[in-house]
């Protein structure tokens, strides 16, 4: 039996199959050794799986991997089943020439150790981890049947006040918990969140960080391609290895220029999705990486007015929480995600109309006096 990230009755601090399971940001976390006899399928044969081109396979003695969910980067995910429980699960495996790069592996084994410890409904539950004789590192998640917010906003376009009022209470009580535990996303994105049973639930803490840990001190390299997530160059906390982590449309300039960040750095990427789920748009956009993170530095976001075009229509109270969340500096955004979100809550919609922003002429919304002074005050 492979070593386990974290029973469901552990706490951190114990230990399971001889893995320390500590709390300490700063504790060593290492890569489960698969146990004697411990089988499963090579990378070539998990491919295989994923192709079509093989029928499902066992997994360390006791998962059965029978789909392909999706691939990036640095790993692909499978639709599995464990076999002694009959549960549907997700099982993430860290690609192959990944296993082999130590930041690319101790990234991995953070996101597994962080991420089991973050009980919370509107978090991705992590139930396993380990490693097979064939060097197959995996992780075991809960299966979530369902779609990502970015795939929502590209079949539905912007979404109603009332919409997105329910979204952005769901995502910041996930990042509520996270920060409550020390943790800082750094890449929160519409990806990032997946809606499920009318719920969203934060995924992939795998370039998380521990608040207030300087990301580096100068950026050494760019790719150029925006639409991927940013690699580029800063000592990472957990790995040591030098690279700027985030995607740039999402990223705050704090974190974009290498210096330390918080919680105020996740307010920043949920005012962005805020904007992109009214209008669609995000306020930084170009084919080169590099003017994105230069816009967020030096640059004034537009308005969500301007980003929603002449047609859209939105109250101030609506645009003070975007800009508040978008300031450059961080000790001039919400001290808090827990007070930004008091804000989004406190403004009250006229009318539940699916397109009631888009009415030329009419007030989309109105706020109700605890909603102003949330927004002036907190």
């Amino acid at each position: 039996m492979l070593s386990i990230i974290a029973p469901l009755d552990a706490k951190p601090g114990a230990q399971t199959d001889g893995v320390p399971l500590k709390s300490d940001p700063h504790a060593e976390r290492t890569l489960p050794q698969p146990a004697a006899g411990a089988s499963g399928p090579t990378h070539a044969q998990l491919r295989a799986v994923g192709e079509g081109r093989s029928p499902p396979l066992i997994l360390a003695d006791r998962y059965r991997v029978e789909r392909r969910l999706g691939r990036g980067g640095m790993a692909m995910v499978y639709a599995g089943r464990l076999l002694s429980i009959d549960r549907t699960v997700a099982i993430k495996i860290l690609n192959e020439d990944h296993r082999y790069r130590d930041d690319r592996l101790a990234r991995f084994v953070a996101e597994a150790h962080m991420t089991s410890h973050l009980r919370h409904p509107n978090i991705v539950d992590v139930l396993d981890f380990g490693s097979t004789q064939e060097g197959v590192v995996f992780m075991v998640m809960e299966l979530l049947e369902g779609e990502d917010l970015r795939a929502m906003v590209r079949r539905d376009g912007p979404l109603p006040w009332p919409r997105v009022q329910s979204l952005m209470r769901d995502i910041c009580s996930g990042l509520s918990a996270a920060h409550h535990a020390g943790l800082v996303h750094r890449d929160l994105k519409p990806a990032n969140c997946f809606y499920v049973d009318d719920t969203v639930k934060l995924l992939d803490f795998g370039v998380a960080t521990h608040s207030s840990v300087s990301a580096g001190e100068r950026m050494t390299s760019v790719e150029d391609d925006p639409t991927q997530t940013l690699d580029p160059g800063w000592t990472d906390q957990f790995t040591g290895d030098r690279r700027v982590i985030g995607t740039p449309e999402y990223m705050s300039p704090e974190q974009a220029q290498g210096h330390p960040v918080d919680a105020r750095s996740d307010i920043y990427a949920a005012g962005i999705l805020l904007g992109e789920l009214l209008t669609g748009r995000v306020p930084f956009e170009s084919t080169c990486a590099t003017g994105v993170i230069s816009a967020q530095i030096f640059d004034p976001p537009p308005t969500l007015q301007e980003l929603g075009g002449e047609e859209f229509v939105v109250v101030e109270a609506i645009e003070a929480i975007y800009a508040r969340a978008l300031s450059k500096a961080p000790d001039d955004r919400f001290a808090t995600i827990e007070a930004f979100a008091a804000a989004i809550a406190a403004v009250v919609p006229v009318t539940m109309h699916p397109r009631w922003w888009r009415r030329p002429g009419v007030m989309a919304a109105a706020t109700t006096l605890a909603g102003l002074l949330a927004v002036m005050s907190i």
